[in-house]
């Protein structure tokens, strides 16, 4: 915390947090469960090929992720100052939430990346910049997902269009601290019910 510079550089972490650093959260660096907040320019500046994976990026001065060549599954760009996530080519995003980017896109693409089941509110220039190669099962979003993501707590919550609508999708973002969703088959009861909670789905 509170470096003049980088928080963490040219390694690989595992439930890190980086915040309120000079420059960015994270740099060249391949992230598992982290959270970069708060930090001069960008929250994670990822390596060529290495993923971020369970991440946060919240309140940065610049972009929330920023890289290419690489893969990014369940993260969460919420109110950074410039875009949620600045992808180059060969990128592939998964189950990923892009929240409230006043100084630019959601997803800041190329015509080469993938998006798949990924969630936005735009309020800046909109979801994306350039047309992706693939944008399937695009959630427009039209409340906050989150219980209280300004404060720290990135928990889905119920609202309609909000937390619901990313439940319902099967995205479960780090922070949740509930019971996980599996899209439209959820149980909340810790007993889970006959079976014991399990569940079998049948196909045809």
């Amino acid at each position: 915390m509170n470096c003049d510079d980088d928080g963490f550089q040219d390694l690989r972490a595992v439930g890190c947090l980086a915040d309120s650093n000079g420059a960015k959260g994270f740099d060249n660096c391949g992230c598992v469960g982290c959270r970069a907040t708060g930090n001069g320019t960008y929250g994670y500046n990822v390596g060529q090929t290495e993923p971020c994976v369970g991440c946060i990026a919240d309140a940065n001065t610049g972009r929330g992720f920023y890289g290419f060549n690489i893969w990014h599954v369940n993260c969460v760009a919420y109110k950074n100052g410039g875009d949620g996530y600045d992808i180059g080519e060969n990128c592939i995003l998964v189950n990923c939430i892009a929240f409230d980017h006043d100084g630019g896109y959601e997803y800041d693409t190329r015509d080469a990346t993938c998006l798949f089941n990924c969630a936005h509110k735009a309020t800046g220039s909109g979801r994306t910049d350039a047309t992706p190669m693939l944008d399937v099962g695009a959630i427009t979003l039209t409340a906050d997902p989150f219980t209280d993501g300004d404060n720290g707590d990135f928990s889905l919550n119920t609202a309609a269009g909000g937390g619901a609508l990313c439940r319902a999708a099967g995205i479960d973002p780090a922070g949740q601290t509930g019971y996980i969703d599996i899209g439209a088959v959820q149980h909340e009861d810790a007993g889970g019910g006959g079976g014991g909670g399990s569940c079998c789905i049948l196909g045809g």
